[in-house]
């Protein structure tokens, strides 16, 4: 199935080589229909749903829908808004019949996913949009794992949490992250991550990241500093021995962590020293990112906090660019983790909390965050 993409940053969205430039809430509407294809809504729901602190009237919606089907004619034989009488509007996505010939070609496919894997490793958010965007020009089409990633990655974390014929398990990586962007309780998030590795379902890889690295990080945002001196230490053996490239850089960032917390001051030095030497090799946009915010915590700790936030404030903008949305969440917590433990600047603890808060709304992690815990409670 071909996936319509939406860029949210643009009011845009995208089918093959088509893209089309919608209005704000043209972009929402379509894409809560989107998001719930086969479901009917009333014109009271959609207003409800769209425009919850105005009083608009029946019409709105009308005139909406009337513009929102002129501007899809392009993708007449994708999708349809379909008028039911007397009860609202449904989304109908249409059967695709004619196929590229190259969707059948397996040496193509093994291709791609390598050549996905080589994007995700080096952060190359754009040209993983671009390819997702015009899988059927391509003749490739993305597994369910690929798609889910690029939903995490792009901050479309309801079209993920919705996204039909995958299962739970599939999901349960990203709901875990998603439960320790949304909540306050890191403590919480740690006990889900480490439930969850007591299921067999849990694919493979996702199962090392949490095991290897994303414990260690909450282990150490929660200070159980003795049990992630001991992760560590197990982790980076099995990293190295299982030369696991993509792993490397982000334990050195979390050794690092670590370090500060401890406020080993020759520990600190050498894992800079470190992680300089090996950005060089290894020049990952994501790690680059989130190094710059590690070399801002480590200015606050040494007392200067002008210096800090144009190095936090760099690493933003390398998230940004690199359009991994998730490393904004990541790094917000760790930095107001860190801000509550020096004590010193509760200025700046209030400035990125509300950064922190401000993104959750952008990205409707506050709407969804009882959701999220829900299907984890569930499943867990």
């Amino acid at each position: 199935m071909r996936y319509i993409s939406f860029q949210s940053d643009h009011s845009q969205i995208s089918y093959a080589s088509e893209k089309i430039k919608l209005l704000p809430k043209e972009y929402e509407l379509f894409q809560l229909l989107y998001q719930h294809p086969s479901q009917i809504f009333s014109r009271q729901a959609l207003l409800d749903r769209l425009w919850p602190m105005s009083d608009p009237v029946d019409r709105t919606v009308d005139d909406h829908i009337y513009r929102l089907r002129k501007k899809l004619a392009p993708l007449s034989n994708v999708v349809t808004i379909r008028t039911v009488r007397g009860r609202g509007y449904v989304l109908d996505q249409l059967p695709q019949l004619e196929a590229n010939p190259l969707s059948e070609d397996r040496e193509l496919a093994e291709n791609v996913s390598k050549l996905f894997q080589k994007y995700h490793l080096y952060g190359q958010g754009d040209a993983l949009r671009l390819m997702s965007e015009n899988q059927s020009v391509f003749g490739v089409e993305f597994d369910a794992s690929s798609q889910l990633y690029l939903y995490f990655m792009n901050g479309e974390f309801e079209h993920l949490l919705h996204a039909e014929h995958i299962e739970f398990w599939e999901k349960c990586y990203y709901l875990l992250h998603l439960h320790f962007y949304a909540c306050e309780d890191i403590e919480k998030s740690l006990s889900y991550f480490t439930k969850a590795l007591n299921y067999d379902q849990l694919p493979l890889q996702h199962k090392l990241e949490i095991a290897l690295l994303n414990r260690l990080t909450l282990l150490i945002l929660t200070k159980q500093l003795d049990e992630a001196t001991v992760l560590l230490e197990d982790s980076k053996q099995q990293i190295i021995d299982d030369d696991m490239e993509g792993f490397v850089l982000i334990l050195f960032l979390m050794e690092l962590g670590l370090a500060f917390l401890q406020q080993d001051e020759t520990a600190i030095e050498i894992g800079i020293a470190r992680i300089e030497s090996e950005i060089v090799k290894r020049p990952f946009s994501r790690e680059k990112a989130l190094f710059a915010i590690m070399q801002g915590l480590y200015r606050l700790y040494k007392g200067n906090p002008v210096s800090a936030q144009e190095a936090i404030a760099d690493g933003f903008t390398q998230f940004r660019k690199a359009k991994y949305v998730p490393g904004i969440f990541q790094s917000l917590k760790v930095i107001i983790a860190f801000l509550k433990e020096y004590d010193d600047y509760p200025e700046l603890q209030a400035y990125y909390s509300t950064q922190l808060e401000q993104y959750k709304e952008m990205f409707r992690l506050t709407q969804l965050g009882s959701y999220i815990s829900r299907e984890l409670e569930k499943h867990l």
